[in-house]
C-alpha cells in the first residue's frame, strides 16, 4: 500500500488562511449591515423632520449640545474605524500564521527572523513574493507601533499612508528628535488598510508558504 506523501504543513497553512478569510468576511458583512441600518435610520430621521416632526435636541443655556444626527454620525464613524482596526488585526494574524507554519515546516531553530525564514523557503524552492518584506514592515509597525518599521514601511509601501502624512512626517520626526517630550507618531493610526489591500496581502502570503500537495 502506497504511503501518503502530503505536505501537512501546507494543508494547515491553507486552512489557516481560509479561517482568517472567513472570519474577516463574516465580521465585515456584519459591520456593513450595521452601517446600512444606521444610515437608513438617519435618513428616516431627517425625512421625518422635513415632514414636520420635531428634531431630537438637547439644549443647555440656549446652546445646542446634542442632537440625534450627531449620534448617527458618531455611530457611522465608529463603524468605519472598527472596520479599519479589524483589517489591521487580520493582517497581523496572517503574517504570524506565515511565520509559525514556515518555521515549523523548515524546522527553523530558535526564533528565526524574517530574513532567515525567507532563506529557508528559498532552500525549499519556494519563490517568496516580493511584497513580503513590506508585509514584514507592516506587521511590526502595526503590532509594536514601531518607528523603525514605520519608517521602513514609508519606503517599502508608501501607498499605505495618506499624501498628507507622507508630506509632513519628516518634519514631525525632526521635531520629536529635537524635543523628546513632544507627541510621538501613532504609526498604527497612520496606516490605512483597505479591503483590496487585505486581499493583496493574503495572496502574497499564500504564494510565499508551503502548499498542501505532495511533500518533497
Amino acid at each position: 500500500m502506497a504511503l501518503l506523501n502530503i505536505n501537512w504543513h501546507g494543508m494547515e497553512f491553507e486552512r489557516g488562511l481560509q479561517i482568517l478569510r472567513v472570519s474577516l468576511d463574516a465580521a465585515s458583512s456584519a459591520l456593513e449591515a450595521n452601517r446600512i441600518e444606521t444610515q437608513q435610520k438617519w435618513d428616516d430621521y431627517e425625512q421625518a423632520i422635513e415632514n414636520g416632526a420635531m428634531p431630537d435636541i438637547i439644549w443647555e443655556d440656549d446652546i445646542k449640545v446634542w442632537d440625534r444626527s450627531m449620534a448617527f454620525e458618531d455611530e457611522l464613524r465608529m463603524i468605519h474605524e472598527t472596520s479599519g482596526i479589524m483589517r489591521k488585526a487580520h493582517v497581523i494574524a496572517v503574517y504570524h500564521l506565515w511565520e509559525r507554519i514556515v518555521g515549523a515546516w523548515t524546522r527553523a531553530s530558535g526564533q528565526p527572523d524574517h530574513k532567515k525564514l525567507v532563506g529557508l523557503l528559498t532552500g525549499k524552492r519556494i519563490n517568496v513574493h516580493p511584497r513580503m518584506a513590506a508585509i514584514r514592515d507592516l506587521n511590526n509597525a502595526l503590532k509594536h507601533n514601531s518607528g523603525k518599521y514605520g519608517r521602513a514601511l514609508l519606503q517599502s509601501w508608501p501607498e499605505l499612508f495618506t499624501d498628507r502624512f507622507r508630506e509632513t512626517i519628516e518634519a514631525r520626526l525632526e521635531k520629536i528628535k529635537a524635543d523628546p517630550s513632544s507627541s510621538g507618531v501613532d504609526w498604527h493610526e497612520a496606516i490605512t488598510i483597505t479591503p483590496g489591500r487585505v486581499n493583496e496581502i493574503m495572496e502574497a502570503v499564500r504564494q510565499s508558504g508551503p502548499v498542501w500537495g505532495r511533500e518533497e
